[in-house]
């Protein structure tokens, strides 16, 4: 009897334990689900440029150029581009938080203006977007307007700046076209049938007479997009003595003026040909007038203003080249 009271009152001392231990299990697991069903408070999305973009102007590109923006992103799950037009590139590297924006050729067709929507969406599913303008710069607008910068005549090449119709101001166009430079101490340049010309003073030298990094004496460039199609090197063009003007009539009657005078080169060959009495060429742009007429072709050249009048040069082929005194 005894030993029967003792087997029951152990085995409700056992379920009495596993009672307790139950209900400890049923409460921890209120509490857990209690706690999973607390809403997790998400970061509202950081999205913006670092670099310093003006709002008032677009940013301007060459052809083919491409521009690297870095920007902030916090709590940014994903960043698209949106309506990125024909010909334009748009690569955003999100490892190195940098949008590479390529701009198209200067082909005729292609959008000259581009305005980048950027849309980056947060962990919360908000949105943030930002826009940056665009300009392809082409260099062919009758508007525009060339700057040419000499530089340093000792130790540092020339540069060419581009002011667009509407006023934007491109710096160190030659270069960021042709990832070259210009030759030392550029003096003039003038245009011809889609082609511009450039004719530096000391080309790839320097006054000191040392060896200069580009592109020589005189540079030819497609006039729209200022690629370079020829360079001429100073050693090329020996007898050019400090050029400082030139003037196109066509492809074999290149004008250039120095200090000896008034030289004719051809293109396709660089030869120099040295025209007679115009020894007394003054240090003066020349001035393209008339048309050339296909039946009666000649070409003068005023040099200088004497007692006697304007000395003048008349020889077969082409229109008039007039210097300002």
């Amino acid at each position: 009897m005894n030993n029967k009271l003792i087997y029951k009152t152990k085995k409700q001392k056992e379920m009495k334990n596993l009672c307790n231990w139950l209900l400890i299990l049923i409460l921890i697991g209120t509490t857990a689900c209690k706690d999973d069903n607390t809403p997790v408070e998400l970061q509202a999305p950081v999205f913006e440029l670092t670099n310093s973009i003006g709002q008032d102007r677009p940013v301007t590109v060459v052809p083919g150029e491409t521009c690297q923006i870095k920007y902030l992103a916090e709590h940014i799950n994903s960043i698209t581009a949106d309506n990125v037009p024909e010909g334009w590139q748009v690569n955003i590297n999100e490892e190195t938080t940098c949008i590479g924006i390529t701009a198209p050729s200067a082909s005729e067709n292609v959008s000259k203006t581009f305005s980048l929507q950027l849309t980056a969406q947060g962990e919360n599913r908000q949105t943030v977007t930002l826009s940056i303008n665009f300009y392809l710069v082409t260099f062919d607008d009758p508007k525009g307007t060339f700057v040419l910068n000499e530089g340093n005549m000792t130790s540092e090449n020339g540069s060419l700046l581009y002011i667009t119709a509407e006023g934007y101001i491109v710096d160190n166009v030659y270069k960021r076209v042709n990832g070259t430079e210009l030759g030392n101490v550029p003096q003039d340049m003038c245009q011809y049938n889609g082609k511009t010309y450039i004719i530096s003073q000391n080309g790839n030298g320097n006054a000191m007479g040392t060896e200069s990094d580009n592109d020589g004496m005189l540079v030819i460039t497609d006039t729209r997009t200022l690629k370079k199609l020829k360079s001429y090197p100073k050693e090329t063009l020996s007898p050019l003595d400090w050029p400082t003007h030139i003037a196109v009539i066509d492809e074999e009657h290149i004008y250039i003026r120095d200090n000896a005078g008034i030289w004719r080169m051809n293109e396709n060959d660089a030869s120099l040909t040295f025209i007679k009495g115009s020894e007394e060429a003054p240090k003066a742009p020349f001035a393209i007038v008339g048309r050339v007429n296909q039946r009666v072709q000649h070409y003068e050249i005023f040099l200088k203003k004497t007692s006697a009048g304007v000395k003048k040069l008349s020889f077969s082929l082409g229109l008039a080249l007039i210097f300002f005194l």
